[in-house]
């Protein structure tokens, strides 16, 4: 039985998904992912996105590759292009929204999903000055001054990791926060979002894998909960199992026939140097013996 509160499906295969047009989505946003083939929304779009652009606190389940990127990102950009009726103050040059993810690998692939979706977006500024929606990617291991230098020309979106929540950046008026891969994402930071406007920002979750206190929240922290009970399309389903050490060898051999057929393969490690306090498993000395198997 389904929670108060929480929206799922399990989609057959006589659903017709709407489209994102029929759903209310800005003509802009529509027709930019119009030119990339993107019309129907995904089953995890179709239950966020009515709630999402009514302004509701939110937070979607589905599993990885079930198209959470624009469940999030279509309502975030249609709710800065009606500013007004959104409840949100006009864009001004400062920062508006906030895409939080935990990695920098992440922050890239969204913020190119949010340019794609963006592309035909206008925004008219106070003064009358008309310029294109913008939307600036903020991580580590780039000059800290060029970053800074972005924000000030004007920027609509930031992307970043949960660090622009614990740094010096002041954010003047946030109107929506994202939190992407919700799980990683700590009560103290979540907190922080409390002081980041006028008043607490609108606020979108997504997660593939939720925890224990994404639940409560979900329950207690008066947001709606869509989650998703369904497959990515071509999954395969997943067999385990459990092989004793003593039977590296076969496992090894195995891997090898698999590669063979030109397929790909993950072996994760507990550690990634060898340890002198631990005799578990490093990543390092793995590939070097699997490296030289291979040989």
């Amino acid at each position: 039985m389904t929670e108060p509160g929480v929206q799922t499906t399990i989609v057959d295969d006589t659903h017709t998904p709407p489209t994102f047009a029929e759903l209310g989505v800005d003509q802009g946003i529509v027709d930019a992912l119009g030119r990339r083939g993107i019309e129907r929304t995904f089953a995890i779009q179709e239950l966020t996105l009515p709630l999402a652009l009514a302004g509701n606190d939110l937070i979607g389940q589905a599993r990885t590759g079930m198209g959470k990127t624009f469940g999030f990102g279509v309502p975030l950009l249609h709710r800065l292009m009606h500013a007004e009726e959104s409840g949100l103050r006009p864009l001004d040059n400062t920062p508006r929204a906030l895409v939080i993810v935990p990695t920098r690998e992440l922050c890239v692939q969204v913020t190119g999903d949010l340019e794609v979706a963006a592309k035909d977006l206008t925004v008219t500024l106070p003064s009358g000055e008309q310029r294109p929606l913008t939307i600036a990617s903020i991580y580590g291991g780039r000059p800290y001054e060029s970053q800074i230098a972005e924000l000030n020309k004007g920027v609509d979106v930031v992307v970043g990791t949960h660090r622009l929540l614990q740094t010096g950046v002041r954010w003047k008026d946030l109107g929506l926060v994202v939190v992407d891969e919700q799980h990683r994402f700590g009560v103290a930071q979540r907190l922080l979002l409390q002081d980041k406007g006028r008043v607490p920002p609108h606020v979108l979750a997504m997660t593939a894998t939720p925890i224990p206190r994404t639940l409560t929240l979900a329950r207690y922290g008066e947001m709606d909960q869509s989650q998703l009970d369904e497959m990515p399309p071509g999954r395969e389903p997943i067999e385990t199992r459990v092989v004793s050490e003593d039977r590296t060898d076969e496992v090894v051999n195995a891997l090898g026939r698999h590669l063979s057929e030109g397929k790909q393969a993950y072996w994760v490690c507990p550690l990634v140097e060898e340890s002198e306090t631990s005799d578990l498993q490093a990543a390092e000395a793995r590939a070097e013996a699997l490296q030289r198997r291979g040989r």
